[in-house]
């Protein structure tokens, strides 16, 4: 599902943002979370029209995944972004994440 607007690498292209810098734009994972639970648009009436710590302005479209997935499936996708892309610890992301690594 994420690839499909931010490639399989994570480098985003034109459709979306890279998730390389993910944790530089949510240094904690609960706005992380919170960005793939919401989406751009409900993001944008609900918290304001820039995200993450460094203040992006939203100038792309972000689907909300809040109705599809579960909060435990959300919370694995950021877990495995922050990791896989991000580069950062998986057992401090699987913390920060809320995540079980035992699954």
């Amino acid at each position: 599902m994420c690839s499909t607007c931010h490639l399989s690498d994570g480098s985003g292209g034109s459709l979306a943002e890279p998730l390389i810098g993910v944790l530089e734009t949510f240094p904690n994972c609960g706005e992380h979370i919170r960005w793939v639970t919401l989406g751009s648009a409900r993001w944008q009436k609900e918290v304001g029209p820039a995200y993450g710590a460094t203040d992006k302005v939203i100038d792309r479209v972000m689907p909300g995944w809040g109705q599809t997935l579960s909060a435990e499936e959300i919370a694995q996708v950021a877990a495995f972004e922050r990791v896989r892309y991000g580069g950062g610890d998986e057992e401090a992301v699987m913390a920060d994440c809320g995540v079980d690594s035992r699954e």
